[in-house]
């Protein structure tokens, strides 16, 4: 069944009915994608000892995207001080144009609010509202535009420095025009490396704990975990992956 269920989905892009078989008796990232594709298990989780693209493109092969979403993305939430961050792209979108970075935001927003949890979302950048003018801040003002038409109830801006972002004060005396209200708890990256590095070494420098990476844009629960992960993120990542079934099986 579930070599038929791979063949049926890929047979046009380069599947063979040797590769389907091969994938499903060799390959668990395949045969779990396919069992969560099927409705026979809830939710996926995998990749302690693999590469995130080994986990990630079984599932794009075999579970479809949300309704409305056209890419997948990722988060951490990082917990310091008692104070909950989101953080994200931080593993998938290398690169992202417009469309992406304001899929990611959207994205991100709604899994905070997941947990009940209100976002205040900040578009990252070197520059401050325009204070430096170029093809990439210029994708994030477009970016920001698009987020607000979407999403009208949104707390967000940007572009801003982290600086202003997590410092309400500091803002309302520079940019006293900014919509963003509060300090930021969500973090939208302009690109991979920036959310990657930035992820890490708050935990591992700022003593910061981390989850994730949570995925987002699946129509069901697809979740990875880094490679080595400890028995302590694994559990975490559980409940995470069991939470987003819950919802998305009761939406």
């Amino acid at each position: 069944e579930y070599i038929d269920y791979l063949l049926s989905r890929r047979n046009r892009k380069g599947v063979t009915l040797n590769q389907a078989r091969h994938n499903m008796a060799h390959n668990r990232n395949y045969f779990a994608a396919a069992m969560v594709g099927l409705g026979h298990a809830d939710t996926m989780l995998a990749g302690v000892t693999c590469n995130y693209p080994k986990v990630i493109q079984p599932a794009l092969q075999l579970v479809d995207m949300a309704p409305g979403i056209h890419r997948i993305s990722a988060l951490h939430m990082i917990l310091q001080n008692r104070k909950l961050y989101f953080f994200a792209d931080t593993i998938v979108n290398i690169s992202p144009d417009v469309e992406t970075l304001v899929e990611i935001a959207l994205q991100t927003a709604n899994f905070a609010r997941e947990l009940d949890i209100e976002p205040r979302v900040a578009i990252l950048s070197y520059s401050n509202f325009g204070s430096s003018r170029n093809k990439q801040t210029t994708k994030l003002a477009a970016a920001i535009e698009s987020i607000k038409e979407k999403d009208p109830s949104l707390n967000v801006d940007g572009e801003m420095m982290v600086d202003f972002a997590v410092n309400e004060e500091l803002r309302e005396q520079y940019y006293p025009f900014s919509s963003l209200k509060g300090n930021a708890n969500v973090f939208i990256f302009p690109e991979l490396n920036s959310a990657n590095i930035a992820s890490r070494m708050m935990n591992r420098l700022g003593n910061a704990e981390k989850v994730g990476p949570i995925l987002t844009g699946f129509s069901k629960s697809i979740h990875v975990l880094h490679r080595g992960a400890d028995m302590q993120e694994v559990m975490n990542m559980a409940a995470i992956a069991s939470m987003d079934a819950i919802k998305k099986a009761n939406p």
